[in-house]
């Protein structure tokens, strides 16, 4: 028969024998009925609030209005009691989303709703707020997310009580291992409803959760708990299926959207309701996995298996079944964070091993016929996992090598970071968790290790920093070679300056270089060549900091996206541009801080890690960022890398070590001239089109519009291109960060079109890096615009003789005043040496400041 009209009563509510007794009502056409019944029993709490149960009620009775609907579609449903424009919203979503993955299943119009017929009530003001803020009650579904929820209570200050739905054995031995009490509802769904099944009505996905929640609200508000916390993931957002561009998600009513339009429908119907939110909403189920694997109280109690929970107790089974869905996607999630073994015990046998399981291991990361409609992962999280499972195998099999094969960027430039509504005390618990994880993991990687540091800078000494955060206490062995030879007490005046001094474990000033023998790792500052006599002996076990940070974190945390830039210019700029726009970005390396001092908080938080990294830090690499960029390449630093080959080979290698996507922006210094034509990009404009590409790739959900939107307001870096003085008519500009020759000349380019009626003044020269200059004297030669190149030591004088335009000069004070004598009004003083000269200032902010000093003195 086909019903016109599906109708959802006023529910109905009493006490009997101290517990709450729900009714709700539902009826087709008003000749077949159904009532469904809801049994609360508190247990111990004696003292319970029902002023405002009447309205909490009417939202059960919504929530649980799909289980009736599905038998016999109908075109108009009519609530029969009054409800604001906020429940109204909510009810839609439950009869839309929530109801897609069984319209789909059974072949009918995704979109086709009933109307919806209700007397439309404005928002109500509920009782005065008798709820206890400190009194959380907890769902409890048996798995590992309510498991995980529970674990981020305890180290809280809230009193928490579990909620359950039935009388399920994982849920009671989860409270029990919680230590905490259970309020249980029972629900006994009209028997009529399973025989109509059975006899051929439509069956099918209904929106459950949303069924709990209301529960839960209802129970919370009762005992005069302030609050519901759900434990609803990340991974609830993505869609199972996307049919004919229509989103179709087995887990919507876990969803944010769903949260969101719960939590309107609450306040407005409630007025003053307890707060409804799910404590896991920000977690992927990658980070959920890592905090649950160290609940260890809970690794005996917990089953996700669904064959567990069926309504008719004699076809429960008693733990695992291994081979559905879940337990697959379970299984490769705890097998990433804890022994195979002892998950395989759990399990009764390692999934991960039989053939029977391995088609559906594929559609768990979207290889088969779509991604199952259970409650798993995304296909991104489950592929991550999966990952690091595999590895644990010493197998190749099938799995493993499709699994390999998947492009971690591909789906990880896909994610959003989630937000939900979260307390901070609660973000703060989960950070710290988060935090605790890591340091595990990295002391367990650094287990037999030890640890020597060649040199003291910048990178070694924040390496040293890092060690110490993360809990590392084995001592370390430092060896200063001979241009860096010190006495012990010069090395604890290093220790202070560098802010290593209070590192708490031992570290060692070692003479000899055979004392690094024993050492198993051995960072090597960046600025001493791995081409010397003292790296080479070190072998494979010589790395830099930021190499070997990048491989250990690329393996611990592979859910954020590694953005590695090099070049022999540009690489300042672009990385701090892409550190602009992406907001939720860190910038290590070069500039920013050191890969050891950035603190664990912003490493755990942010989703992007952006490298600037050096031809030096580059050589190291043993494992690539996701997405490398190189932003030019030419002849620099040959003193170090000894030939120009080994150069280029050394800046390369960032992308030769499992590299997903590598961009390159380099050009032919032969086309500079073209490049120099009128109607050619500014430098700004190639660096904005270069980031443009490259958040292409990274973050592909952000316009083109949005991102020159956020490029507007980015003021350049400090000292790149950086006017720091107008004196008597001349503009002064600090470009110290030009340390390639290259760098020079496009700063002449640059500068004359920013200023195209002054004359520039360049102030060139440096360190002898045993660079070609060949070309460089080439481009300087052919530049158009009003120019005259100041040469200074070493560089400058060792090519000036094939200049056209020079000014020989002794010193950099001398060039100085020259410039300020012989310029005129409008001129542009623009120091960008084209090398570096750390042989007479300690890096280029030192040069910097002394250049600015001189220019007060004029």
């Amino acid at each position: 028969k086909m019903y016109k009209s599906f109708v959802i009563h006023q529910p109905t509510f009493g006490f009997v024998d101290n517990k709450l007794e729900v009714q709700c009502s539902y009826s087709f056409d008003g000749d077949r009925n159904f009532v469904e019944n809801f049994s609360f029993d508190f247990g111990k709490i004696e003292e319970i609030f029902i002023d405002d149960i009447p309205r909490y009620v009417d939202l059960v009775a919504i929530a649980a209005a799909p289980s009736y609907f599905k038998a016999a579609p109908t075109n108009q449903l009519t609530i029969d009691f009054p409800i604001s424009s906020q429940v109204l919203e909510w009810t839609t979503a439950l009869f839309d989303e929530g109801l897609r993955e069984f319209r789909f299943q059974n072949e009918l119009n995704l979109l086709k709703l009933p109307i919806i017929i209700a007397h439309e009530s404005s928002a109500t003001k509920g009782q005065e707020n008798q709820q206890d803020k400190n009194l959380v009650l907890a769902p409890i579904g048996g798995g590992k997310d309510s498991a995980t929820t529970l674990e981020i209570l305890k180290r809280t200050n809230k009193n928490v009580v579990g909620f359950a739905i039935g009388d399920f054995e994982p849920i009671k031995a989860t409270a029990k291992a919680a230590g905490i009490t259970l309020v249980k509802v029972t629900r006994r769904l009209d028997p009529t409803l399973l025989e109509w099944n059975k006899s051929g009505a439509l069956n099918g996905h209904v929106p459950v959760t949303a069924l709990t929640s209301t529960l839960a609200c209802l129970a919370a508000y009762c005992i005069g708990a302030g609050s519901v916390a759900m434990s609803n993931e990340a991974s609830a957002n993505e869609a199972t299926r996307v049919v004919d561009g229509i989103d179709v998600n087995h887990q919507f009513s876990k969803s944010f959207l769903a949260e969101k339009y719960l939590r309107k429908a609450l306040y407005a119907h409630v007025g003053t309701p307890i707060n409804y939110f799910s404590l896991l909403r920000e977690l992927s189920e990658y980070e959920i996995f890592s905090i649950f694997s160290m609940a260890t109280d809970f690794h005996k109690s917990f089953t996700s298996c669904n064959r567990a929970f069926k309504i008719d107790k004699k076809d429960r089974s008693k733990s695992w079944c291994g081979e559905c869905d879940k337990c697959r996607f379970v299984f490769v999630g705890l097998a990433a964070f804890l022994d195979i073994k002892s998950v395989a015990k759990i399990f009764g046998k390692n999934l991960l091993e039989d053939e029977t399981n391995a088609q559906g291991f594929l559609d768990l990361i979207g290889m088969g016929d779509g991604k199952p409609f259970e409650c798993v992962g995304t296909v991104g999280e489950t592929v991550l996992l999966m990952k690091k499972a595999l590895n644990k195998l010493e197998s190749n099999g099938e799995l493993k090598k499709v699994v390999s094969e998947i492009k971690d960027i591909e789906f990880l430039s896909q994610n959003e970071k989630s937000v939900g509504f979260i307390d901070e005390e609660y973000e703060t618990v989960i950070d710290q968790m988060k935090i605790d994880r890591y340091k595990q993991d990295v002391l367990s990687k650094l287990d037999g290790e030890k640890i020597g540091v060649v040199g003291l800078g910048r990178d070694t000494a924040g390496i040293i920093t890092f060690l110490e955060n993360i809990g590392y206490t084995q001592g370390i062995n430092i060896f200063l070679p001979d241009d860096q030879d010190i006495t012990d007490d010069e090395f604890l005046k290093a220790n202070e300056d560098l802010q290593i001094n209070d590192v708490g474990f031992a570290r060692k000033l070692v003479r000899n270089q055979s004392d690094l023998n024993k050492c198993t790792i051995v960072f090597v500052s960046p600025g001493i060549s791995k081409y010397g006599d003292v790296v080479i002996p070190l072998e494979d076990r010589a790395t830099t900091p930021l190499a070997w940070w990048l491989a250990l974190n690329k393996e611990l945390l592979p859910e954020k996206i590694y953005v590695g830039v090099t070049g022999t210019k540009g690489k300042s700029t672009t990385t701090s541009m892409l550190n602009h726009v992406l907001d939720d970005s860190v910038l290590v390396g070069n500039i920013g801080n050191s890969v050891g001092s950035l603190p664990l908080e912003e490493l755990m938080q942010c989703r992007y890690v952006i490298l600037e990294v050096s031809s030096f830090q580059a050589s190291y690499i043993t494992v690539s960022p996701h997405v490398g960029v190189l932003t030019s390449l030419f002849d620099c630093h040959i003193d170090w890398h000894l030939t120009s080959e080994n150069y280029t080979h050394d800046k390369q290698n960032l992308f030769e070590h499992g590299c997903d996507a590598v961009l390159d922006y380099r050009f032919n210094p032969d086309e500079r001239n073209e490049k120099e034509s009128s109607n050619s990009l500014t430098l700004d404009e190639q660096n904005q089109n270069m980031i443009l590409r490259i958040l292409k790739v990274v973050a592909p959900s952000l316009t083109k519009e949005d991102i020159k939107e956020k490029l507007t307001t980015f003021t350049g870096l400090k000292y790149r291109k950086e006017l720091v003085a107008i004196k008597n008519g001349l503009y002064f500009i600090s470009d110290v960060l030009a340390s390639a020759p290259h760098a020079s000349v496009e700063a002449i380019i640059d500068t004359a079109k920013t200023y195209p009626k002054a004359k520039v003044f360049l102030l060139f020269g440096g360190a002898n890096k045993k660079v070609d200059h060949s070309d460089v004297i080439k481009e300087f030669n052919q530049i158009k615009t009003p120019y005259t190149i100041v040469t200074l030591p070493e560089t400058g004088h060792e090519i000036e003789e094939q200049l056209k335009n020079h000014q020989h000069c002794d010193e950099l004070a001398d060039g100085i005043e020259w410039v300020y004598k012989n310029a005129n009004e409008g001129d542009i003083v623009l120091l960008a040496p084209g090398a570096q000269s750390f042989h007479r200032w300690k890096n280029y902010e030192k040069l910097h400041e002394h250049f600015i000093e001189l220019i007060e003195k004029l």
